[in-house]
């Protein structure tokens, strides 16, 4: 079951970064490749925070959307295509920006999604005590 949920969610994630790649259309500077993976990244560590926190999920749906969805989804291969032909087009600069932004820009949109993710959860969790309490 699990490597259904996981092929199904991969499906769609594939179908979702080909949609959003070509919305974003192409430049010389990857736009689209980018704004999938800080997405991503950020989806991904708003799930899991929600998963690990508060709700209660099964494997497979969890699978499906991290592994599968997710996974599928953000694209670290392309990435690293697209930087080596910056750089082997000798566009040094935009090829290193790239590389910074994608790393730097990856881990402070998990840090966002996480930090969304706890500040959903303390929420619901005050209006939750707060009806209990009364």
């Amino acid at each position: 079951m699990n490597y259904f949920a996981v092929a199904l969610g991969g499906f769609f994630g594939a179908i979702a970064r080909e949609i959003t790649g070509r919305a974003l259309g192409t430049s010389i500077f990857p736009v689209g490749t980018l704004a999938i993976n800080l997405s991503g990244s950020f989806l991904l560590l708003f799930f899991m925070t929600l998963f690990l926190e508060r709700i209660n999920v099964s494997d497979p749906v969890r699978l499906g959307l991290t592994s599968g969805f997710l996974g599928a989804y953000t694209t670290f291969s392309t990435m690293t295509k697209e930087i080596y032909l910056l750089l082997f087009q000798s566009k040094l600069l935009i090829g290193f920006a790239y590389l910074f932004l994608s790393l730097s820009g990856g881990f402070l949109s998990g840090i966002l999604g996480r930090a969304l993710a706890l500040y959903l959860v303390n929420l619901n969790f005050r209006k939750n005590g707060a009806k209990d309490e009364g």
